[in-house]
């Protein structure tokens, strides 16, 4: 059940993280600071989906050692 909900949310992240790649791409940021902030949000969501991965995973790894 974890894991599924861990896939939910990685969907989830990297739907906006396309979102957003894919509004770059086109040029939609009209200026520098639209810009930075694009580039800033993608870095953050990658941020949460790799912490959110670690802990996952340390989680996982303990409960198993207890086994």
């Amino acid at each position: 059940k974890l894991m599924e909900l861990w896939d939910e949310v990685v969907q989830k992240y990297n739907q906006e993280l396309e979102t957003i790649v894919r509004a770059i791409a086109s040029g939609s940021a009209d200026n520098f600071a639209t810009y930075r902030h694009m580039v800033g949000y993608c870095a953050g969501i990658e941020w949460a989906r790799g912490t959110l991965s670690d802990i996952l995973k340390k989680r996982m790894y303990s409960d198993n050692e207890d086994d």
